[in-house]
């Protein structure tokens, strides 16, 4: 299902869309007509000073959002009260004919009703939902009342459950990660920390010249300044390259871990 907008311009707002509002649920209402989606939202736009407007349409294809969702619409016919001034309106597109383009229009405005229903009103579907015959007693959405409400409202509540699994097992996973994260960062600061044990305790830089060791004196001696090199005792230094490389190696690690700890 694709989604795009199509929004009203603000300077229309004062006829098509004149207070804020904090929604309590959902209005729907079948077009009684066969046009896309889209030409049901430019149709708002072609009589700026018209008192009608809603917030969704939805066809086969597509969702067009006209309105935000925190604007009032014209819709449901029940002039300054609850219908217009706090419910978000869903018009379901190419009801006059029906067929298979309108049970897949049906079908994506069910999944937009659950997306609402989950992620903006925390509610089950049947909670904050409504229709227009509801508002004012007009007959619609006539062609989802004739087929059943409660067919659609299953459906809708169908896809609401769907959503709640994948939202709870990303919760889960997400649980499961930030536990394995903490289990490694914990197992690599104690590896961390017996390494540096281990260079503080049994490493000792004596005699750390050119003469003795060549190229490596210098990276001794820096180890050794930078405190990465120190020790108990006077025991001789005695390392090849491979033993200052490693070191160098365990250096960078531990520096890095604790950027990333930092950070």
């Amino acid at each position: 299902m694709k989604y795009i907008k199509h929004m009203i311009p603000e300077e229309m707002y004062k006829f098509k869309s004149p207070y804020y509002m904090e929604p309590i649920g959902v209005t729907i209402h079948n077009t009684a007509n066969d046009a896309p989606a889209i030409n049901e939202a430019k149709c708002l736009q072609n009589d700026p000073s018209e008192e009608r407007s809603f917030h969704f349409a939805v066809d086969d294809c597509e969702v067009v959002q006209i309105l935000p969702i925190n604007r009032t619409a014209w819709h449901a016919g029940d002039g300054l009260g609850k219908g217009n001034m706090r419910t978000i309106a869903i018009e379901i597109c190419y009801s006059k004919s029906g067929g298979e383009r309108f049970e897949k229009a049906e079908q994506n405005a069910a999944q937009l009703l659950a997306l609402l229903s989950y992620f903006i009103f925390g509610r089950g579907v049947r909670e904050v939902t409504y229709t227009h015959h509801h508002w004012s007693g007009k007959y619609c959405p006539h062609r989802t009342l004739d087929l059943g409400l409660e067919r659609f409202l299953n459906m809708a509540e169908d896809l609401y459950k769907e959503i709640e699994e994948r939202q709870n097992d990303t919760i889960s996973k997400l649980t499961s990660l930030d536990e394995t994260l903490s289990y490694v960062l914990s197992e690599m600061l104690a590896l961390t920390n017996n390494v540096v044990y281990w260079l503080k305790r049994h490493v000792i830089p004596k005699d750390v010249t050119p003469e003795n060791y060549g190229e490596l004196a210098e990276v001794i001696n820096t180890l050794y300044k930078q405190g990465v090199i120190v020790g108990e005792g006077d025991e001789v230094l005695s390392m090849n390259y491979d033993t200052v490389r490693a070191i160098v190696i365990c250096k960078r690690m531990i520096d890095n871990l604790k950027n990333e700890v930092l950070e």
